[in-house]
């Protein structure tokens, strides 16, 4: 009877310590990649060759660094690629002419999601013509219009040689072939068609559920 009694014990311990580990068990909650919120406002455009790109930090707050991927054929997942990872906003200084771009933010725990999904595409510089009405004091700009354009970028300089386009001002943003300037001083113009609107996608309408991997 000792016996059984002793045994009794020992069984009813298993079960006690069974029910302690499945409790600890159902009561953790996994932290996924997935609740790593991504940067917003993604952001880039094209001065000749060069692009500045430029998004917000993500609400998670801020991440250890950034990685901006990119595709020209971006209904196709496996073609994004690694573009750079930077610790900040990135400018790029090769010529990628129209192409698609996401950033994501990467934390200790892994990567966020990717962000809105940008489609840049390059400025392209137009002839202008220029006339000078110096009873008015006004400079009269035109141009042939660019099928493709769906607005025009204007820049202008005090000085032929400044800079560009550090030491220009601007842009001023038009839709029309023309522009009318009001002249204090002599000026020169740049004027640049944008080819392509700047197109923001769901990333989950071309991405689906993907999460990249760190280290793509």
């Amino acid at each position: 009877m000792k016996k059984l009694f002793i045994l009794l014990i020992i069984l009813a311990s298993i079960g006690l310590l069974m029910g302690v580990r499945a409790t600890g068990s159902a009561t953790s909650e996994a932290v996924t990649i997935s609740t790593l919120y991504p940067p917003s406002n993604l952001a880039g455009d094209y001065i000749g060759l060069d692009m500045e790109f430029t998004w917000d930090e993500p609400l998670t707050g801020p991440p250890l660094s950034y990685k901006l991927y990119y595709s020209e054929t971006p209904e196709v997942l496996e073609s994004y690629t690694l573009l750079a990872a930077t610790d900040s906003n990135y400018a790029l200084t090769e010529a990628v002419y129209d192409a698609w771009f996401y950033v994501t933010a990467m934390y200790s725990l892994g990567e966020s999601r990717p962000s809105e999904i940008v489609n840049i595409s390059r400025l392209q510089p137009v002839q202008v013509q220029l006339m000078i009405d110096d009873g008015t004091s006004t400079a009269v700009l035109s141009w042939e219009p660019i099928r493709t354009a769906d607005s025009y970028l204007v820049y202008y300089a005090e000085q032929a040689h400044a800079a560009f386009p550090a030491e220009w001002q601007g842009p001023i943003t038009i839709t029309e072939n023309s522009f009318i300037d009001h002249l204090v001083n002599r000026k020169f113009y740049r004027v640049f068609a944008r080819t392509a609107e700047r197109n923001r996608a769901n990333p989950a309408s071309v991405l689906g559920t993907r999460k990249p991997a760190i280290g793509d």
